[in-house]
């Protein structure tokens, strides 16, 4: 009897905040909910493109802090202000919904954390919000996302019982026929929010970067941006280093033309590209035609820098498409099936490589020759397939906004 009680007094105050909603006016504002803290460059790029999109619609944005989450991604238009949620409590939820009523809508940026595979309990959090949210009349979607095949059960169950008033837009095709497959909703292709993020020389002008890459364009060098992601690799420092300095050095014998740049996406603690990279530099023996980034720098700024070169190689996502947005082909490390689903918008196939090619210096010398040799045929698939990319990444920007 109580707990039908409890339901009915539930279901009248969301009709009643739903009924209110509908007769009073809304701002030209949303809320959003960013997939991890901030740290991560790839996450920065989501955002810069997200807010860069509401921007150029007049819209400005909220965003709340979920699972414990205290810190704010501060972007070039955002946020106009910050809020908390807590997925254990159902009335600060509707209290939280209250305070929005007036918002477009509710935009979760799902990234690679949708399918439960990193941290359950902010999974749990946005189910809940998303839930109570579509319940009291506020448009909910999950965008710019991508699904594993192995997705967390309790996660894609609930995510199931979602109503179907609530869009679902995945950033890449496999990732959308997975998220089909598992989930049963309806879902959007689109492709990723960083594809919309402009690139911007920041703080890079007249920088020792900026003077390197502009000799080596005098020059007429072949110029590769190379990253290495080391934390999905089961190594040390030591081998990883060790092991491209190898393939490194054989490259630099068989492409004499070609010139190195060591762009870092991630200065996090415990994954932070920036060591592994300067490692990588400090085992070269001709380091003439290598240079290494090692100020910390936005995402835009490396995006900026990846501008100028002819091919990248790269164990971030983000970096790679800090490349392909700007008709730059790229060659990656795929680890988790992260990949795959990038490289089929632009049709491109033999440009990924297992991560653990980068323990092996023969193979590893191999795909950088792949690369090396491939990079103009590719150049002009990225360049035919990049205006539907880049539309497709407009469209995670829900019609209701």
């Amino acid at each position: 009897m109580k707990k039908r009680l409890t339901s009915f007094i539930s279901l009248t105050v969301f009709q009643l905040i739903n009924t209110t909603r509908k007769l009073i006016p809304k701002e030209s504002s949303v809320v959003v909910i960013a997939p991890a803290p901030p740290g991560s460059l790839g996450d920065q790029a989501l955002l810069e493109g997200l807010s860069q999109l509401l921007y150029q619609r007049g819209l400005q944005y909220d965003e709340i802090l979920v699972s414990g989450n205290k810190k704010i991604h501060q972007t070039k238009y955002g946020p106009r202000r910050t809020l908390t949620a807590s997925s254990t409590d159902k009335i600060a939820i509707i209290l939280l919904a209250i305070r929005l009523i007036r918002t477009r809508g509710l935009i979760i940026v799902g990234a690679d954390t949708t399918d439960g595979s990193y941290n359950i309990t902010k999974n749990h959090a946005w189910i809940d919000i998303a839930k109570i949210f579509d319940k009291i009349g506020i448009a909910v979607a999950f965008v710019s996302f991508s699904f594993s095949d192995n997705p967390k059960k309790e996660i894609y169950s609930r995510l199931s019982k979602l109503s179907s008033n609530i869009e679902f837009k995945s950033r890449d095709p496999i990732s959308c026929e997975r998220f089909k497959k598992f989930v049963g909703h309806r879902c959007q292709l689109t492709a990723d929010l960083a594809f919309s993020m402009p690139a911007e020389i920041g703080k890079l002008q007249h920088s020792p970067a900026e003077r390197w890459i502009t000799t080596q364009r005098q020059n007429k060098k072949t110029l590769v941006a190379l990253n290495i992601n080391s934390l999905p690799i089961n190594a040390n420092h030591e081998q990883i280093s060790s092991s491209v300095a190898r393939a490194i050095r054989h490259t630099q014998e068989t492409h004499p033309d070609c010139s190195f740049i060591f762009l870092p996406h991630d200065y996090r603690q415990q994954q932070s590209d920036q060591s592994i990279l300067v490692s990588i530099y400090e085992k070269t023996e001709c380091k003439s035609n290598i240079f290494v980034l090692t100020e910390q720098r936005t995402a835009q700024e490396i995006k900026y820098l990846t501008g100028f070169c002819d091919l990248t190689i790269t164990g971030r996502m983000h970096l790679a498409i800090a490349a392909l947005s700007q008709g730059i082909p790229v060659y990656c490390f795929s680890y988790k099936g992260k990949f795959e689903g990038l490289m089929n918008h632009f049709e491109l196939k033999g440009n990924l490589t297992q991560v653990d090619t980068v323990l092996d210096p023969t193979k590893l010398s191999s795909f950088f020759d792949y690369a090396i040799k491939n990079h103009r045929y590719d150049l002009e698939k990225v360049k035919r397939h990049l205006p539907s990319v880049l539309a497709k990444s407009e469209h995670n920007i829900p019609s209701w906004a």
